[in-house]
C-alpha cells in the first residue's frame, strides 16, 4: 500500500512543482486575468474528490473524500498574495464504510483527533498574481506523526483536500482575455515522472466569470525531442473564475497515472470537483441518475392507463406539490450528531420521513441561513455556517457521510452546545410550479415560443416513426432538471393516441453518449459513466435543451402534438427541524 501512497503523493507534488518552478513575464497585462483578491477576502469551498486504484480489466478501490474549506487573504505584497486554506470539515468514505468524518458524533481515535487539527490548521500559502503557488507551509505538521498506521494512499487525498490552487496545472494568461484565447504549457519533470504538457483554452468570457478549459497536449503536438514516457500523468478538465477577483468558483479536474510494481500496472484515476459554497450544485444525485437512465431507451406509453393523466398533465405528478412540501416540514427532526435507530430508518442530522425522489416537480435550492435555538427560543450560537453539502432531502440512493445531514458546520460548537440544541430552522429558496397551459404543436410550425415559461419548442426531426422535439430554456436547462411540461400525440378531434414510445434526454447526456468509444452494457454502469462526463463539462457546455423524442407504435405518429406546460416562481422557505425523542409507548420518534 506504500507505494501506491508514495505515488499518489508523487503525482500532487509534481502538481504542485509546477507552479513553483514556472515563471511567468514581470509585467501585468491590466487586461489580463489576475489573482487580486483584497485582504480579508473570505471564500468557502465544497471539494469533493473520488480516487480510484486498480488494476487493467478488474475493478480497483474507491475512496470519496468530501470537505469544506475556508480560504482567507492574509496579505498582498509585491505580486504576491497570502492566503490561508483550512478545512472546516472532512469525511471520507471508502471500502464500503466511513473511514474519517469531523461532523459526526461517533467516537474518533486519537489519531483522527489529530489529522483533524492538523486539516483545521490548514496552509499558508504564498501565491502570485498569475496563480503560481510560490511557497507552502502547513501549520500543524507534527500531527502528522500520529497517524502512519493510516494507508497512505488515504493520508494523501486528505491532504489535498486544504488547496484550492495546486490541482489545476497552468497559469493565468499574461494577455487580452478573449474567447478563444489559448496556450500550451511543456512536460514538467520531478522526480522521475512527468507532468504531460497541456493545451489551455479561454472557452467563456463574461463581465463576471472566465472559464478555461485544459487538456493534455496530444503527442502530435509536443515537440520532435519530446517522447513520451511510461512514468507520467495526464489532467485534463475546467476551471471557471471570478474575472474580478481570480478567486476559483468552480471546477471539475481529473488526473491519472500508471506505475509498474512487481510486474503488475496499477491505474490511479483522480476525480476533483470543487465549487463555492454559494455556487448551486445543480439538481441531486437522484434526480441525475434517474434522468440518466430514462435518457438510455424509449418506454412505451399507454394513455388509457389512469397513471397517464398523473404525469402528463398538470401538475405532472399524483398529488400537487404543496401537499409534498407540507408532509417534508411535518416530518422533519433533528436527531443529533449520532445515529438514532427509527422507524424510517437509522438517523442522524436533520431527516424527514420523504427523500429526493419524492418531490419531482419543485426544486428546493442550497440552504442560505441556519438558526440553532435552544429550548427557550434563544440562538445557542449566533452565525451559523450553513453545510454546503446539505440538502433538505436526503436522497434515496443512500451512501452519503452522515455530516451529509447536518445542515449547519460543527466548527467551534462544545458538545454542551450541541446537545443544548432544541430546533433548528433553516431557510431555502424553493422553486415551484404556478399557472397552467397548453400548446398544440404542428409539424408546420418549426418553433413556437410558449406563453410566461421562458420556454420554446423545436422540432428537430418530424416522420411518422420518429419526432423529436428540443425544448430550450432561458439560460439553459442543467441536466437531471426536467422544465415544467410534457408532450404528446393527438388524433385529428384532439384526444391523445392510443400508444406511442417516448425517451426523454438533455443535450449534455446527448454528448457524452455520443463521445463514448466502448458504452457500458449495464444501465446502472451506464448512467455512472454518464455521470461522470457530466462532470468534466464546464456549466455553459453542461446547461442545454431538454428533449422529447416520440417514436410510432402500432400507427405512424401523427401531424399534430399536445404540451402542457406549467409557469415557475421561487419563494423563500423557512424550514423547521424540532428535536427528536423517543415515544415513551413503542419506539416510534417524536418532537419534543
Amino acid at each position: 500500500m506504500k507505494f501506491i501512497g508514495a505515488l499518489i503523493c508523487a503525482l500532487i507534488l509534481a502538481v504542485a512543482g509546477y507552479f513553483w518552478f514556472s515563471e511567468t513575464p514581470p509585467a501585468i497585462n491590466k487586461e489580463a486575468l489576475l489573482f487580486n483578491p483584497p485582504v480579508g477576502d473570505v471564500r468557502y469551498f465544497a471539494v469533493d474528490q473520488t480516487t480510484e486504484i486498480g488494476v487493467s480489466g478488474r475493478g480497483g478501490s474507491v475512496n470519496r473524500m468530501t470537505s469544506v474549506l475556508r480560504s482567507e487573504v492574509l496579505g498582498a505584497d509585491a505580486g504576491l498574495v497570502e492566503l490561508q486554506s483550512g478545512a472546516l470539515k472532512v469525511a471520507e468514505r471508502g471500502r464500503g464504510r466511513t473511514l474519517v468524518d469531523t461532523e459526526s458524533g461517533e467516537p474518533q481515535s486519537s489519531g483522527e483527533k489529530l489529522l483533524a487539527d492538523f486539516l483545521r490548521s490548514g496552509v499558508v500559502e504564498q501565491v502570485s498574481v498569475h496563480g503560481v503557488i510560490k511557497e507552502s507551509t502547513y501549520q500543524n505538521p507534527d500531527a502528522l506523526k500520529s497517524i502512519s498506521d493510516r494507508p497512505e494512499v488515504l493520508q494523501t487525498l486528505l491532504l489535498r483536500s486544504l488547496s484550492i490552487f495546486p490541482w489545476y496545472p497552468g497559469q493565468f494568461p499574461n494577455e487580452d482575455l478573449a474567447i478563444g484565447l489559448s496556450w500550451q504549457t511543456e512536460n514538467q519533470e520531478w522526480s522521475g515522472a512527468t507532468l504531460q504538457g497541456m493545451q489551455f483554452e479561454v472557452t467563456r468570457l463574461d463581465s463576471q466569470t472566465v472559464t478555461l478549459e485544459f487538456a493534455p497536449v496530444g503527442e502530435q503536438d509536443l515537440p520532435a525531442d519530446e517522447d513520451s514516457t511510461p512514468n507520467s500523468f495526464s489532467a485534463a478538465g475546467y476551471l471557471e473564475l471570478e474575472r474580478a477577483t481570480g478567486w476559483p468558483r468552480q471546477a471539475s479536474v481529473q488526473i491519472s497515472t500508471e506505475e509498474e510494481h512487481q510486474g503488475v500496472t496499477f491505474q490511479i484515476t483522480s476525480h476533483l470537483k470543487v465549487r463555492q459554497s454559494e455556487v448551486d450544485p445543480g439538481p441531486d444525485t437522484d434526480r441525475l441518475m434517474s434522468m440518466a437512465k430514462i435518457s438510455m431507451q424509449a418506454r412505451p406509453i399507454d394513455t388509457s392507463n389512469t397513471v397517464f393523466n398523473d404525469y402528463f398533465t398538470p401538475p405532472f405528478s399524483p398529488e400537487p406539490v404543496e401537499t409534498s412540501l407540507n408532509e417534508i416540514q411535518q416530518t422533519l427532526l433533528w436527531f443529533g450528531t449520532e445515529p438514532v435507530d427509527y422507524r424510517y430508518g437509522r438517523a442522524v442530522g436533520v431527516e424527514s420521513k420523504l427523500n429526493s425522489s419524492n418531490l419531482q416537480t419543485a426544486t428546493i435550492h442550497p440552504v442560505n441561513r441556519v438558526r440553532l435555538l435552544d429550548a427557550d427560543g434563544e440562538p445557542v450560537v449566533e452565525n451559523t455556517i450553513p453545510n454546503p453539502d446539505f440538502r433538505v432531502l436526503k436522497p434515496s440512493i443512500g451512501g452519503n457521510a452522515a455530516s451529509a445531514r447536518m445542515p449547519f458546520l460543527r466548527m467551534g460548537l462544545t458538545d454542551e452546545q450541541l446537545r443544548s440544541i432544541d430546533v433548528i430552522e433553516f431557510d431555502a429558496q424553493v422553486t415551484v410550479p404556478d399557472q397552467e397551459y397548453s400548446v398544440l404543436l404542428d409539424k408546420k410550425d418549426k418553433a413556437i415560443e410558449l406563453e410566461n415559461a421562458g420556454l420554446k419548442l423545436i422540432i428537430e426531426e418530424w416522420g411518422a416513426e420518429v419526432v423529436r422535439i428540443r425544448v430550450s430554456e432561458t439560460g439553459g436547462t442543467p441536466p437531471g432538471a426536467r422544465p415544467m411540461i410534457m408532450g404528446y400525440p393527438v388524433d385529428e378531434s384532439g384526444e391523445p393516441v392510443a400508444q406511442f414510445g417516448l425517451r426523454m434526454t438533455h443535450s449534455a447526456f446527448e454528448t457524452v453518449l455520443g463521445a463514448m468509444k466502448n458504452p457500458p452494457r449495464g444501465a446502472k454502469a451506464m448512467a455512472a459513466e454518464l455521470m461522470q462526463g457530466l462532470d468534466a463539462m464546464p456549466p455553459h457546455e453542461r446547461n442545454g435543451d431538454f428533449i422529447f423524442e416520440f417514436s410510432r407504435t402500432s400507427a405512424p405518429l401523427p401531424d399534430r402534438f399536445r404540451f402542457n406546460y406549467m409557469s415557475t416562481r421561487t419563494k423563500a422557505m423557512t424550514f423547521i427541524a424540532p428535536a427528536a425523542r423517543k415515544n415513551t409507548v413503542g419506539d416510534d420518534v417524536e418532537s419534543s
